[in-house]
């Protein structure tokens, strides 16, 4: 599935930092530079995600880091990078 802004994304490992095993949750705000060549290729834009809904410190990651399930192709668990827990709004042109 292709990331688009908007999307939400959930960390597979709970933060060392933070107590009761909280996960990290980030939204794409921005889209993927995926021209070669281009500073920044292959990273996307992102904002952590608060209890309160509010975004707080944007930052670039590496589009390698977001994926669409939380198993590996092995079927084992993923250890790092976030995986999508809600798809923005998609509009379709008739």
């Amino acid at each position: 599935m292709a990331i688009e802004p908007g999307d939400e994304y959930l960390a597979c490992k709970p933060s060392a930092s933070m107590p009761n095993g909280h996960r990290t949750r980030i939204r794409v705000v921005g889209k993927p530079i995926t021209a070669w060549g281009r500073y920044g290729y292959g990273k996307v834009d992102v904002v952590t995600i608060t209890d309160a809904g509010r975004e707080v410190r944007r930052r670039v990651i590496g589009i390698a880091q977001l994926h669409d399930s939380a198993t590996t192709q092995y079927g084992m668990p993923r250890l790092t990078g976030y995986v999508r827990v809600t798809t923005a709004d998609r509009f379709t042109e008739n």
